[in-house]
């Protein structure tokens, strides 16, 4: 667990200190990471199980649609209040079964 004690380091993190006056870095969008870590895994899965609530995020999408293309098995629930999210149009649109709830 990350936080204030403990060793972060196991868990792919490491503290830099940084001094007073140091200009920093703009952020990388928060989820980027994330985004990286699912597709990673999406570009080599044959099957895949999944679910979403709200299904924007692009990169995830278009990995998505990228498996279907190359004939992985996807099973994909999502949340009938998002049904106009452009993932699950996108993946409508491929042919992808979606069950929504």
């Amino acid at each position: 667990m990350l936080g204030h004690a403990g060793d972060v380091e196991p868990a792919g993190w490491r503290r830099t200190p940084v001094e007073a006056g140091t200009s920093l870095p703009a952020p990388a969008p928060l989820f980027k990471k994330l985004d990286d870590a699912v597709v990673a895994l999406v570009d080599v899965a044959t099957d895949i199980d999944a679910a979403w609530y709200e299904f924007t995020r692009a990169p995830i999408v278009d990995a998505m649609v990228a498996a279907h293309g190359r004939a992985a098995t996807i099973d994909f629930a999502g949340d009938g209040d998002e049904y106009e999210d452009v993932g699950y149009v996108a993946l409508t649109a491929q042919g992808v079964p979606l069950a929504m709830r």
